[in-house]
């Protein structure tokens, strides 16, 4: 699903999902429309605005700066046209792109399709979209999702580690992973990061999110149909051998994790910017 490209409608929300044998990122978080509207935001900025918005910032400016003595060159013969005139145009066409970006975060006026998300090609698994809630059979076939999904981006919360289907999620996928490689494939956020000044918080993990998973016990965790949750414990203890395990697991290495994740999520758009100059000046 292009998730970008869809919208709360009354139709179907299975219709709003296209066949695909593999996805980019399996998307976990707590289910419910809350939990859906307080995480697709955090996904959106993290897959795609915050490196958007980095890339044409810079290159606005760098071109502008750019432009100065070709300005200058141009009022040379033609005195009524000021210097900084084309430098203006550039940042009139940046401002205009920042407007474009805020109202399509914030309002409903930008169609779905005339978004800037709806330029990216990557794709996520969101069960909303994407299994038939109303059979057994769909919420069955979480696992198998999970196997087909590259990479897992978790929005996490108070509750996240309270819910044994969340739990469950990142149990499979964290054992399929499991080594080098889950760092750089399961993301972790939290859906109390972001916001306008996000380049002047800290990098590092507060108490509070030490607690999701220093606190964590199986036992703890909760089903929304109390049936299911025998199901969903077995399923964890078949994929780690234990619940004990599981749960060593997640007080230590997702604790890396997490840390980890943090960093790149507030560093994302200055590694971007970085990167824009770099190829610049390069060219």
């Amino acid at each position: 699903l292009h998730a970008w490209e869809s919208a709360v409608s009354p139709s179907p929300l299975l219709d709003l999902a296209t066949a695909a044998n593999e996805c980019d990122y399996f998307m976990s978080y707590v289910r419910g429309f809350q939990g859906y509207t307080q995480a697709m935001p955090m996904v959106n900025d993290f897959l795609f605005a915050h490196t958007f918005t980095a890339h044409v910032t810079s290159v606005c400016i760098i071109i502008g700066l750019f432009m100065v003595p070709l300005g200058a060159a141009i009022t040379s013969e033609v005195p009524s046209i000021p210097f900084w005139s084309l430098s203006a145009l550039v940042g009139v066409l940046l401002v205009f792109v920042w407007i474009w970006v805020l109202l399509a975060k914030h309002t409903s006026l930008v169609p779905q399709r005339m978004r800037p998300w709806a330029l990216s090609q990557c794709t996520l698994w969101i069960d909303r979209y994407c299994i038939d809630h109303s059979a057994l059979t769909g919420m069955c076939s979480i696992g198998r999702c999970i196997a087909k999904s590259n990479n897992m981006i978790v929005v996490a919360n108070d509750e996240y580690f309270t819910n044994l289907l969340c739990v469950y999620e990142l149990a499979v996928f964290s054992k399929l992973h499991l080594g080098s490689e889950l760092k750089k494939k399961l993301v972790l956020i939290s859906s109390e990061w972001g916001g306008i000044l996000w380049f002047q918080k800290s990098v590092l993990l507060t108490h509070g999110e030490k607690k999701w998973l220093t606190d964590f016990r199986c036992d703890k965790a909760h089903c929304t149909v109390p049936a299911e949750r025998q199901i969903i414990v077995s399923a964890i203890c078949k994929v780690w051998g234990s619940l004990d395990d599981f749960e060593q697991f997640v007080h230590t290495e997702l604790l890396n994790v997490l840390e980890e994740s943090k960093k790149r999520y507030y560093q994302q758009s200055k590694d971007v910017v970085g990167e824009a100059l770099r190829h610049v000046f390069a060219a």
